[in-house]
């Protein structure tokens, strides 16, 4: 006999209440239910104590990870603000530790408060605190001392008010928030303590005159301290990853921009800076934005990527540093030697989404590609030793190219019918007869792929190095992977002629799982390669 199935009606809907909000669907506030969620919650958080010391409210912050699993996060800033709020008709706590979307960042356009703030959004603060197993708040300010303890999203302080309130002579105000986060609503909760490591440096290097301190306790009476202060910001931590032995001198560029992001939008304020150098030994890219990390970059990255590419391009043609059918500069070629931060803020920041990892506002894009250009285009004027070095470090990728494919003491640019083989670049001629470098750049999956290939006297394929593209990690771009696999899969070319193609169309060569596409393309480029190679006669 089946079972009778429950009924669909107009009860049938509800809505989640209070703390349930975020308990019941934390990945809906912090991307994730595991431990990602949780350590963005510890960012919520710091965020707010980063917020007030950039407003000039205290110059040292400090978190303390208890080896049960607590976290603490004090601060000097003007105190969170607990008491009866008028216009509200509710005590601020309420507004701030137990309802989303309320906070005091929402006029930051108006210069009211927080003009440049990581925290838009009302959300963080309450909703760590339902996230929580419980939550402790201690705020020094006007002469007192407030506490407030909360329970699995719930005030059980046990007063009237909500909170307890006590003369103080403190001559310091702040806030302090210690809670443990609730194994009933993250899946993991055990934050390592690189996570803590790697997340105050990166706020000591775009906050350069805030002291961060990390407190780790290792035994009962123990903690270990760190410490993170970067008094040159961005400048000092691109020297630190560029090491001992940059190409270039680390350059920066600041500047400021207003705009909006369309015409029927209000206009908004950005501060841009940039730092960067030129290593042949090492390659970085970190975008900033309001003091957040933006892992996945969005404007600023295109920016970058649109502003170099141009601004070298435009070197190397007016200074005729291009070889003859030499293919035109891409990003790759610049990223791979290139160290770079930017840092900036606005007073308008269209997040992708609470996790903060990449904003796209359009105005911020089409300033930043412009402030870099500019930037660019005065420094390689005022510095054209270096410029010209940056140039040479590109044409130095292109020879290691050519050498990992066919070892020669020298290569030599040999005419070939371009209108014949349009995707080939440029044909090198080895010296010792030994075969050519060819040159192509053909469609992947996801854009350009530039590769060299070698072609011995035989008309066999002598190996392949993939120089440039744009292919999706860890499917098509394994084909240009440093590992065993890439070196594996590329290795399969090798003795290849010029009817070369995979196993799935009868060939030899077998296609990277789930990247037929790039796999495809790759084949076709070798046999194209070879067969430009064979018209040579």
């Amino acid at each position: 006999m089946s079972k009778a199935k429950p009924s669909y009606g107009n009860d049938s809907i509800s809505s989640l209440k209070g703390a349930d909000r975020v308990r019941k669907r934390p990945g809906v506030i912090f991307g994730s239910d595991g431990l990602e969620g949780c350590e963005h919650a510890v960012f919520e958080i710091l965020s707010n104590s980063i917020d007030e010391a950039r407003e000039g409210y205290g110059t040292d912050i400090t978190t303390v990870r208890y080896a049960d699993g607590s976290i603490e996060v004090s601060d000097h800033g003007r105190g969170i603000p607990v008491e009866w709020n008028e216009k509200e008709q509710r005590y601020n706590w309420e507004l701030v530790f137990c309802e989303l979307y309320a906070g005091g960042k929402y006029k930051n356009d108006t210069g009211e408060n927080y003009e440049f703030s990581l925290g838009l959004n009302g959300l963080g603060t309450c909703a760590t605190q339902y996230s929580s197993e419980y939550m402790d708040v201690t705020i020094v300010r006007d002469g007192f001392e407030y506490g407030l303890h909360f329970e699995k999203g719930e005030n059980r302080t046990g007063t009237k008010e909500g909170f307890t309130k006590k003369p103080t002579n403190a001559r310091k105000t702040g806030t302090t928030i210690r809670w443990k986060p609730d194994l009933e609503v993250f899946t993991d909760i055990n934050i390592p303590v690189d996570y803590y490591l790697d997340t105050l440096k990166r706020q000591a290097v775009v906050n350069s005159h805030i002291k961060f301190v990390l407190k780790n306790q290792v035994s009962s009476s123990k903690f270990d301290t760190t410490e993170f202060l970067y008094q040159n910001g961005i400048v000092d931590y691109v020297g630190e990853l560029a090491g001992e032995t940059p190409l270039t001198s680390v350059q920066f560029l600041e500047g400021e921009r207003r705009g909006r992001d369309r015409a029927d939008k209000s206009e908004y304020k950005v501060k841009l800076s940039c730092a960067f150098c030129f290593s042949s030994a090492v390659s970085r890219i970190e975008y900033y934005h309001n003091s957040s990390w933006l892992e996945h970059g969005g404007a600023p990255d295109k920016a970058v990527r649109s502003a170099f590419v141009s601004a070298i391009d435009a070197y190397l043609k007016q200074n005729n540093k291009y070889n003859k059918s030499e293919s035109k500069v891409t990003y790759q070629d610049i990223f791979d030697s290139l160290v770079l931060v930017t840092n900036c803020f606005s007073t308008q920041t269209s997040y992708e989404n609470q996790t903060k990892k990449a904003i796209t506002n359009r105005f911020i894009q089409e300033a930043m590609t412009e402030f870099l250009k500019e930037g660019l285009e005065i420094y390689f004027i005022e510095n054209k030793s270096e410029a010209d070095k940056i140039a040479e470090q590109d044409r130095i990728k292109t020879e290691k190219a050519y050498a990992a494919v066919l070892d020669a003491e020298g290569y030599e640019d040999t005419p070939f019918d371009a209108a014949a083989f349009p995707t080939i670049d440029n044909i090198a001629k080895a010296e010792g007869d030994k075969g050519y470098v060819v040159t192509t750049t053909f469609s992947g999956a996801q854009g350009s792929i530039t590769m060299a290939v070698g072609v011995d006297t035989d008309y066999k394929c002598t190996g392949i190095s993939i120089i440039s593209h744009a292919e999706t990690s860890g499917l098509g771009a394994k084909a240009a992977d440093q590992s065993e696999y890439g070196e594996w899969w590329r290795g399969q070319f090798v003795g290849q002629g010029d009817d070369v193609k995979l196993a799935k169309s009868g060939g030899a060569i077998d296609a990277i799982t789930a990247a037929t596409i790039t796999s495809n393309a790759v084949a076709g480029a070798v046999a194209e390669s070879i067969r430009a190679v064979e018209a040579l006669g």
